[in-house]
């Protein structure tokens, strides 16, 4: 639904009071106690971590009345699924944020970015939570890695999946059925699976990049990805073609492909060294070869994006990855003082909940490609927040005055000048053109 003062108000209002009671008596978690209410319990920690995400458990037990190994002792296997629980109730709700006019978005119905992250726990959660292992001793044996399913015109988040940190991406994308026809999904190349692709094709799009396994069907049989490009002169810069891919699916896809500049290659030859040092692995001749080039694989027709647009639109994928980096930097889910599988569950899931509501407050002035800084307006929002959660203390109510003080406040951020030089995902949007102009 499109977000405004008032239902935000409204929603807020009954996640963090009414619907709070019901949700701890189903986890087994709140028994009566005299220094403070579950509200109490809640507002503490959950506005605690927004205003400070680095703050120890034990600076909020003077708050609740209670002492730090009192509070500490609370956080059991209960908490822990009532905090879940609290999570997942506000992951039911779905805000559409209003969006300017972007002529390549609005030629799909939704514009959703895929990506998940990782984030390392106790060892003493590998049981539920297992982690990919590492070669230190002890680190990720255990992890929980986060998918996130953004999309992008209205900064409304699709999806936010929980799974145990060894889970292969490529497991966890979305299927045509969970998309909206005449959407356009893009996932990096963790996600890529033509499998699942092959019923992207009635009214679904896709884009991802296509990596050095990719066979390519010829006149004269199957050739790899690496070869095909290899064929190219050196005065082809760009290379716009549909082809089909990989013998078990026969996935007919439109091949885009872009010569990097020299530089942007090194550099990607450079890191392909370095992790193939790390890993005491060789470096192959094909890899190589696609460092030279920026490969997508589509199935968007020619009619709908050129072959700059395909890029262009591709690299919004980076949205997402500034979501996480919201949620890690601004919303501390990596940082706990915590040394408990339970302790540090509690505070991750507190903390996504928290994150959710800043993002909420966020869309009140518009989406991710709006025409002022998310970051500015996260600032605002935990400042704004500080007062919001007093005046719930105190009259157990959501002040809609200090919502609307909140987006007075975002219309006073000065909003982002058009960059010709490094232009940003909106520049680009408005002129693809400038991908690929030389500063």
């Amino acid at each position: 639904m499109k977000i405004h003062i008032t239902n935000l108000a409204a929603t807020l209002q009954l996640l963090l009071t009414v619907h709070i009671f019901p949700l701890a008596q189903h986890a087994g978690f709140f028994r009566r106690t005299r220094n403070y209410t579950l509200e109490s319990f809640v507002h503490t920690l959950l506005f605690g971590w927004i205003e400070d995400p680095k703050a120890p458990l034990d600076s909020f037990a003077p708050r609740l009345g209670v002492a730090p190994q009192s509070l500490a002792e609370r956080l059991d296997d209960s908490a822990v699924r009532f905090a879940r629980a609290l999570l997942e109730a506000h992951l039911r709700q779905l805000f559409d944020a209003d969006s300017r006019n972007q002529h390549l978005l609005n030629r799909f119905s939704a514009v959703i970015v895929e990506d998940s992250t990782i984030v390392s726990l106790p060892a003493d959660a590998a049981d539920d939570w297992p982690g990919c292992g590492n070669r230190i001793e002890g680190v990720g044996k255990a992890a929980v890695k986060i998918n996130i399913r953004y999309e992008l015109k209205s900064g409304r988040l699709e999806h936010l999946g929980l799974h145990a940190g060894k889970d292969a991406d490529a497991s966890l994308g979305a299927n045509a059925e969970e998309l909206p026809e005449g959407s356009l999904h893009l996932a990096d190349l963790g996600y890529f699976d033509t499998k699942r692709w092959l019923a992207f094709n009635e009214g679904r799009y896709f884009i991802s990049r296509a990596n050095s396994q990719v066979q390519l069907l010829r006149r004269q049989g199957w050739q790899s990805v690496a070869d095909f490009l290899r064929e190219q002169p050196a005065g082809v810069a760009q290379i716009d073609r549909s082809v089909v891919i990989n013998k078990g699916t026969l996935l007919p896809v439109r091949l885009v492909a872009i010569r990097c500049p020299e530089e942007v290659a090194n550099r990607r030859k450079q890191k392909l060294y370095q992790e193939a040092k790390r890993r005491c692995r060789a470096v192959s001749a094909d890899r190589l070869t696609m460092c030279e080039w920026t490969v997508l694989i589509t199935n968007v027709p020619a009619s709908m994006l050129t072959s700059a647009e395909v890029w262009v639109m591709y690299r919004l994928r980076w949205q997402v990855e500034l979501w996480f980096k919201r949620g890690k930097q601004f919303g501390g889910w990596e940082q706990s003082h915590g040394r408990t599988a339970e302790r540090v569950l509690v505070e991750l899931w507190l903390k996504l909940t928290g994150t959710l509501i800043v993002m909420w407050m966020v869309l009140l002035r518009g989406g991710p490609l709006s025409d002022t800084s998310i970051w500015k307006r996260m600032r605002q929002v935990r400042h704004y927040l500080n007062r919001l959660a007093a005046v719930l203390a105190a009259t157990g109510k959501i002040s809609v005055e200090l919502l609307e003080e909140l987006v007075a406040a975002f219309d006073r951020i000065r909003k982002k000048i058009p960059r010709k030089i490094k232009p940003s995902s909106q520049d680009l949007l408005d002129k693809p053109e400038l991908a690929f102009k030389k500063s």
